[in-house]
């Protein structure tokens, strides 16, 4: 939607454990920032759905109940995709914003283990070959 993407770095994931979302326009300097309203969901919570939903975490759930999770699941959807976005979040545009700098491109290259391309800042080098985060955390035993 935005064309943004981890790749080219202008999609930046801070995990701060937030449902908040900041959008610069580099052209302009203009920016926003959408956060999810705190009372956003407590007008749909509903103890039956929450019930239901602990029974199928711990694997307790009937077919019965799966059923009925799924009608009421169904239900708070079509509320949820009904609602006024106001109602659900804050949106404020920012006066002084503090743009990311523009990503750098880095070379990418082969990983020894899996073979696939690899940003070279992410690589991770053993027993002189260079592998991807998940192919080194295999080989080096300090991460098993």
């Amino acid at each position: 939607m935005t064309g943004c993407t981890y790749g080219k770095g202008n999609l930046i994931h801070l995990d701060y454990g937030k449902n908040a979302f900041t959008f610069y326009r580099r052209s302009d300097g203009k920016a926003i920032r959408i956060v999810t309203r705190p009372d956003a969901w407590s007008s749909i919570l509903d103890e039956e759905h929450l019930a239901l939903r602990q029974k199928m975490s711990a694997g307790q759930a009937t077919e019965a109940d799966q059923q009925r999770f799924q009608e009421i699941h169904q239900q708070r959807s079509k509320i949820i995709l009904e609602r006024p976005l106001d109602s659900m979040f804050n949106v404020t545009e920012l006066t002084e914003a503090q743009v990311p700098a523009k990503a750098r491109v880095h070379n990418s290259i082969n990983c020894a283990g899996c073979g696939e391309a690899v940003m070279e800042t992410r690589s991770r080098i053993f027993r002189g070959q260079s592998y991807c985060i998940p192919c080194f955390e295999a080989r080096d035993r300090r991460y098993t």
